[in-house]
């Protein structure tokens, strides 16, 4: 079966969410490993950034959640430091 990019999204998603290993998830879903691996890797970046600008937290230009992570960026941030940290937390989805 073919699945859309959102239908992915909603796949890496119920996966992050069950506590299964891929292979349990991918046995229970009728979806191969590999197959999995790759899509997470394509399209988990697209998902992974939710980016609300908020005015009542203090010294933070940023809030940016990230499935069940927080982060509040403040102004004068290191993109370089933060596209790194972007990336480990890909890596945990």
């Amino acid at each position: 079966m073919k699945r859309s990019r959102r239908d992915w999204s909603r796949v890496v998603a119920d996966h992050a969410a069950s506590g299964n290993t891929v292979q349990e998830y991918c046995q229970s879903e009728g979806i191969h490993p590999n197959t999995f691996y790759k899509n997470r890797k394509t399209q988990g970046h697209a998902e992974l950034v939710e980016i609300r600008p908020r005015s009542n937290v203090e010294g933070a230009a940023i809030v940016l959640n990230i499935g069940r992570y927080s982060m509040m960026i403040g102004s004068g941030f290191d993109p370089q430091l933060l596209k790194s940290v972007l990336e480990v937390i890909g890596e945990l989805q």
